[in-house]
């Protein structure tokens, strides 16, 4: 099981600010376009051992989803799930989540983002640090792309930050790529695409930057686990995805 010994955000990716320190690399590129990809974030094999503990070992946990959700202008939603009831009761998980150091390493980029991005969507905001997600249904959620066609379409959240991390990825040019409106020059979006190997991860604004996960082409599973958290003291207008698709 994972712990925050297993983390390495050294390996952000992020080719404009090579030449700064890792931490400013995170921070300018987060500060940029309210994304930021690590490579290698954890151990390849802790990843899909972890995907193997969720989706096989746990296959009584785990939900499946084919909708259209209304909150996100009818994107489709094709995937199975495992809320956060569930990965709370995990007592590695939870711990893990609720890891200090491991919010502290989120609270680098993500300061950078308050002034541009928390703007960007209309909430003049104070940097007071960041918090583990109050709904439980939604602080850690497991996603799993399995069928041809399954995908996670074009949406936000409402958690302000998710970390997601990878467990299981397809193989390149069948699908499971990441598709966002990143921030770009002077506050215009432009269309980001990335993919991921087991153990990468990202973290993102996810509360500004629409995205979604591109359809998978084949029987090849792509699976993630997403920790979310927020900015303390933010003002925060629920819907009722969470509960369409997690609950």
């Amino acid at each position: 099981m994972l712990d925050f010994e297993d983390f390495n955000f050294s390996g952000a990716v992020t080719p404009l600010y090579k030449d700064l320190p890792s931490q400013d690399r995170a921070g300018a590129t987060f500060w940029n376009e309210g994304i930021v990809i690590f490579q290698s974030l954890i151990p390849a094999e802790k990843a899909q051992a972890l995907a193997h503990f969720l989706f096989v070992q746990n296959q009584g946990q785990v939900s499946r989803r084919d909708l259209l959700m209304p909150t996100s202008n009818n994107t489709p939603r094709n995937m199975s799930v495992i809320n956060g009831h569930f990965l709370d009761s995990v007592d590695p998980i939870r711990s893990l989540y609720e890891d200090p150091r491991l919010i502290a390493a989120i609270e680098v980029p993500a300061k950078a983002s308050v002034e541009d991005l928390g703007m960007w969507n209309g909430e003049p905001y104070e940097w007071d640090g960041v918090t583990c997600f109050e709904d439980i249904l939604e602080k850690m959620v497991a996603t799993r792309l399995e069928k041809p066609g399954d995908t996670h379409g074009l949406h936000l959240d409402v958690p302000a930050l998710s970390l997601i991390i990878c467990l299981e990825s397809p193989p390149e040019g069948t699908g499971g790529d990441v598709e966002c409106y990143a921030q770009g020059p002077r506050g215009y979006p432009y269309l980001k695409r990335f993919r991921l190997e087991p153990g990468d991860g990202y973290l993102m604004r996810t509360d500004c930057i629409e995205h979604r996960v591109v359809p998978i082409a084949a029987n090849h599973p792509r699976s993630i686990l997403n920790l979310t958290y927020d900015f303390k003291g933010r003002k925060i207008e629920p819907n009722n995805s969470a509960e369409l698709l997690f609950a």
